[in-house]
């Protein structure tokens, strides 16, 4: 359920910003998300991605902080 809830909190991030085709959600297998964008939004979009992986655990994880990590490569944030 967490990545579920983390899944919903980064697709309405990107529709909120209009980022729709620009910030691409490729493959989320299990716990991971791989996404595709631009290199100049890498970081942003990185930052992004573990606010909404921490913030969809939350309401599970209660007494305990659940991190979330994040690479970046040439052509994906995962």
């Amino acid at each position: 359920m967490c990545f579920k809830f983390a899944s919903i909190k980064l697709f309405r991030w990107i529709c909120d910003n209009h980022y729709q085709n620009i910030v691409k959600m490729c493959v989320p297998v299990h716990d991971e998300f791989n996404l595709e964008c631009p290199k100049e939004m890498a970081e942003e979009v990185a930052a992004k991605l573990v606010e909404c992986m921490e913030e969809g655990a939350k309401p599970f994880c209660k007494r305990l902080h659940l991190g979330a990590d994040v690479d970046i490569n040439d052509h994906w944030v995962h």
